[in-house]
């Protein structure tokens, strides 16, 4: 059966933020000052890469030099249109750094690190322009009370379930599933029932009420361990790996 775990290491509580598969899978130098992990957050749960802005890059600045770097980051007006907002961000994660080179350390969360944004960065935490309370779980609870969190994450169902990227024929049906996620307090069963009610899941050509004619999407590719499972439900026979 399932058993529910929780860590005990006095790490906050904000959902896939603050779990060791994420911040394992984003990690973090010093001098990066978890910038990484916080466009992760930003693309993954807002679908908003701060690597997909057009910039122009300061020719001189020494890029060879920590502090000629460092400088640019909180001077220079090119730099600061992304990293006035990406900094305060990544100033929640320092909790997740490891001590030294140790590997082991990586699994726990350190309380004492979460200060570390004062000597290096020196950006305190906030959320697009608003202080939090410096802790990942106040960052999570920015997140679900933005309102393109809700948006990113009908996206990101309705991108996954049909297998396809979504283009401007599916913003009607998008709106609809993102009212779906809303309407049921966030529930994610609500959005993946919306999303497989869809006439473009079912594979059919139907114009939303809101504009726009989705692609549909009539072949669909089972993963083996999902076809398994389905022919033992319907037929009790049972496929096996050699």
């Amino acid at each position: 059966g399932t058993i529910m775990a929780r860590y005990n290491d006095g790490r906050p509580s904000a959902g896939a933020i603050t779990t060791n598969s994420f911040m394992w899978r984003y990690l973090s130098t010093i001098e990066n000052a978890q910038r990484g992990r916080a466009n992760a957050v930003s693309r993954i749960f807002l679908c908003a890469d701060y690597l997909d802005r057009p910039i122009e890059f300061p020719e001189d600045v020494d890029l060879t030099d920590t502090q000629s770097i460092h400088d640019a980051i909180r001077e220079n007006q090119a730099c600061q249109g992304c990293h006035s907002t990406m900094d305060p961000l990544a100033s929640h994660l320092w909790g997740f750094v490891a001590k030294g080179d140790d590997p082991i350390t990586w699994a726990s969360y350190h309380p004492e690190h979460t200060d570390y944004w004062k000597a290096t960065t020196e950006v305190p935490p906030g959320y697009f322009g608003t202080p939090t309370g410096g802790y990942a779980d106040s960052l999570g609870a920015a997140i679900a009370k933005d309102n393109r969190f809700a948006t990113c994450a009908a996206r990101r169902v309705y991108e996954s379930l049909l297998g396809r990227p979504v283009t401007l024929a599916d913003q009607g049906q998008l709106a609809l599933h993102r009212e779906a996620l809303v309407g049921a307090g966030l529930s994610l069963k609500a959005l993946v029932r919306s999303v497989l009610d869809d006439p473009a899941y079912r594979g059919a050509a139907v114009e939303s009420e809101l504009g726009g004619t989705p692609a549909p999407v009539p072949l669909k590719l089972l993963p083996p361990e999902l076809m398994a499972s389905s022919l033992s439900d319907l037929s009790d026979y049972r496929m096996e790996f050699h």
